[in-house]
């Protein structure tokens, strides 16, 4: 479950963020409306000024990015010189989970080796989420990455899959994809986050 209230400033715009929710949330709004602030404020990239962020009860408001049990995915939150299998591992060693690797490799259909970095952007995607659901975090933040990919449905079952089976939160950020089945949503406009489900 995550929980966040607060108010975002950042130059002349505002962010009002009101959110309590688990399980696979998508995040709606136009260009600029404040969906990935609200998601870098989440990660701990932007701090806040005022307002509380919890995760499964936990106050997350002041802790560093690493000690969030967070996981935030762009199109470009890739590291491009690492191997697949390192790359999901990583920073741990490959070796240390070659089974776990293999059974997420096969749920985000990676069937390609080499440096990501000269892998396509779906398959750089699919890496990504690989990696995420690697770490067992308790949330995972995708901002506008699936709408990347050539089959996003079929990715999104298995991150919905994922999410049931390590009871880890998602909030995926997307513009295209209206029909994603979701538990809830929400959207942002003029810097105002509302709940519709």
């Amino acid at each position: 479950m995550i929980e966040a209230e607060f108010k975002l400033l950042q130059g002349e715009f505002q962010l009002s963020a009101s959110f309590h929710d688990g399980g696979i949330t998508l995040l709606t709004g136009e260009n600029g409306a404040g969906k990935s602030t609200f998601l870098n404020a989440l990660a701990g990239f932007i701090p806040l000024q005022s307002g509380i962020i919890r995760i499964n009860g936990r106050d997350i408001t002041e802790a560093e990015v690493q000690k969030r049990g967070i996981v935030h995915i762009s199109p470009g939150s890739f590291i491009g010189n690492l191997s697949v299998d390192r790359h999901i591992a990583f920073p741990g060693k490959p070796d240390g989970n070659s089974e776990r690797i293999r059974e997420l490799k096969e749920s985000f259909g990676i069937d390609f080796n080499g440096k990501v970095g000269n892998l396509s952007m779906g398959q750089k995607i699919r890496v990504s989420l690989a990696t995420a659901f690697y770490k067992r975090p308790e949330a995972v933040l995708i901002d506008e990455a699936i709408s990347n990919l050539s089959d996003p449905f079929v990715v999104m079952d298995e991150v919905r899959k994922l999410s049931i089976s390590l009871k880890t939160d998602v909030i995926l950020v997307a513009h295209s994809l209206p029909d994603i089945r979701a538990d809830h949503s929400y959207s942002i406009a003029n810097g105002i986050m509302q709940r519709a489900f």
